[in-house]
């Protein structure tokens, strides 16, 4: 007999994002190089969900920095900051912009019955236009 009693008390969910789309902000990045795509240099940003039950859950997105998979590296640095010409940049300076990321799932590797979370695509947050009405009275 091995009589165990856990405390469950500060245990985190470990489930994966829910699909659909999710305000997010990266907070981190970091780069490495692939051991496919002729050892490439690609960028792994850390997103943590911004709000609702899931907030702080965390994803990473995956970016090239040069073959053919860099346009989506091009796509997001631009939709972050419109004014992107290319060249080089500061990924730290892209850290905690919201924006909204697009959650799918995908089957493990190594298990195919385990699900994981990946970014499928990501958006500008929507913006009100100039004249939209603005709220007025007490904050519930």
């Amino acid at each position: 007999m091995l009589p165990v009693t856990p405390n469950f008390s500060e245990a985190q969910d470990f489930s994966p994002i829910s699909i659909g789309d999710h305000v997010v902000r990266a907070i981190g990045v970091g780069a490495d190089r692939s051991k496919k795509d002729h050892g490439h240099i690609y960028l792994k940003w850390n997103l943590e969900v911004m709000d609702g039950p899931e907030a702080t859950k965390t994803v990473n997105l995956i970016t090239m920095t040069e073959g053919k998979g860099a346009g989506i590296l091009k796509n997001f640095l631009e939709m972050l900051n419109p004014s992107f010409n290319g060249g080089e940049f500061d990924a730290h300076k892209y850290l905690n912009r919201p924006f909204i990321a697009v959650i799918g799932h995908k089957p493990s590797d190594k298990n195919p019955d385990q699900m994981f979370a990946e970014v499928k695509n990501f958006k500008p947050l929507p913006t009100l236009p100039v004249s939209a009405p603005s709220f007025q009275g007490d904050v519930p």
